[in-house]
């Protein structure tokens, strides 16, 4: 029977619980659309904008000047033109010190290009045999441009030094 009985009240807990948060809603509504700001005094100073001064729109930009005219502090300038002088030499220093690094990548871009090239030809003289020996068949000339275009762009020993070099310093 208490089974029963406990069963019964739990509709009614549920009814009760969905009864009270709709009063709490509807309480805090009551508020809404006549709600007025309660009155606070704001002082005058913050409400004048000092002589000179414009108000920022989104647009503006900054003037650059130079520091002491804005701050009437020479110091400010100087210390502005000493870091000036000192990035133009990082940059300098960057650039020097990238140097080897291009010559590198340039070295092992001329080999893997004239040896993949040459691959190519020789690969393509093989499957076609002496029909690729033949004078002025396309392959034989690619064959002469591969070989000529490896001499003219540094023998491959060469650019295989100058990698060396770059690399073990």
């Amino acid at each position: 029977m208490s089974e029963s009985s406990s069963s019964g009240k739990r509709p009614i807990l549920v009814h009760l619980s969905i009864i009270l948060a709709t009063l709490i809603v509807v309480s805090g509504c009551v508020v809404g659309p006549h709600y007025k700001r309660p009155d606070a005094s704001v002082p005058q100073a913050y409400k004048e904008v000092p002589p000179g001064w414009k108000a920022a729109a989104p647009g503006d930009q900054i003037p650059r000047g130079k520091w002491w005219e804005i701050f009437h502090d020479p110091q400010l300038n100087t210390l502005e033109e000493r870091v000036n002088v000192s990035n133009q030499t990082l940059k300098a220093a960057d650039a020097h010190d990238r140097e080897p690094r291009a010559t590198l990548e340039a070295s092992m871009a001329k080999l893997f290009a004239s040896e993949a090239a040459h691959r190519a030809a020789d690969k393509a003289m093989q499957i076609l045999a002496s029909h690729g020996y033949r004078r002025g068949s396309v392959v034989e000339r690619l064959f002469r441009d591969v070989r000529a275009a490896e001499i003219y762009q540094g023998t491959s020993e060469v650019q295989r030094m100058v990698i060396a070099e770059q690399i073990l310093g």
